[in-house]
C-alpha cells in the first residue's frame, strides 16, 4: 500500500472507533477532516458486516476459527487480510 492508502485506512479505522464512542458525524468530520459521505460509507460497511455476521457467520464459524471483530471489520471494509 502507498503512504496515502495507509493514511486513508487509518482514518476509516478511527472513524469506526469514534462512531462506537458515540460522536456525531459533524464531530468526526471536524476532528478528522473527513466528509460526511466518507463517514456514511464506513457506517454502511460496518452495518453490512454486522448483518452478514448475524445471518451467515454462525455456520461458517463451525469450520473456521473466529477472528477478532476488529480484524473481521478491517477485512470486510478495507480489503485487509492476514494472508
Amino acid at each position: 500500500m502507498s503512504k496515502e492508502e495507509i493514511i486513508e485506512v487509518n482514518k476509516r479505522v478511527k472513524i469506526m472507533e469514534l462512531l462506537k464512542k458515540g460522536l456525531t458525524y459533524k464531530q468526526i468530520s471536524q476532528k478528522l477532516g473527513v466528509g460526511s459521505a466518507t463517514i456514511a460509507r464506513v457506517t454502511k460497511k460496518v452495518e453490512d458486516r454486522r448483518h452478514f455476521d448475524k445471518h451467515f457467520d454462525a455456520s461458517a464459524n463451525e469450520s473456521v476459527s473466529k477472528k477478532s471483530t476488529k480484524t473481521k471489520l478491517n477485512s470486510y471494509a478495507f480489503g485487509v487480510t492476514d494472508n
